[in-house]
């Protein structure tokens, strides 16, 4: 939502969206994964849930995917 609304008003050609994703290297994208799983992986489903329901309009303005910190806990996603 935000990336559309920064390309709409033009800004995108002005200045790039200062907290994007820069991107990281293959090593330092699978140690990042490693221990976002051990941490998530430590929550209990249902608080997941709710801290997902107390922020939804967060994860959808930054285009966050939920889903992705469900699967990296373990749990089916929604």
């Amino acid at each position: 939502m935000f990336q559309y609304l920064w390309k709409k008003t033009g800004l995108d050609g002005k200045a790039p969206i200062p907290w994007a994703h820069q991107g990281l290297s293959q090593d330092s994208e699978a140690k990042h994964l490693t221990r976002m799983k051990s941490f998530y992986s430590k929550v209990p489903r249902d608080t997941l849930l709710r801290i997902y329901q107390a922020y939804k309009l967060d994860y959808e303005l930054f285009d966050y995917d939920f889903n992705q910190v469900l699967l990296l806990a373990g749990y089916d996603p929604i």
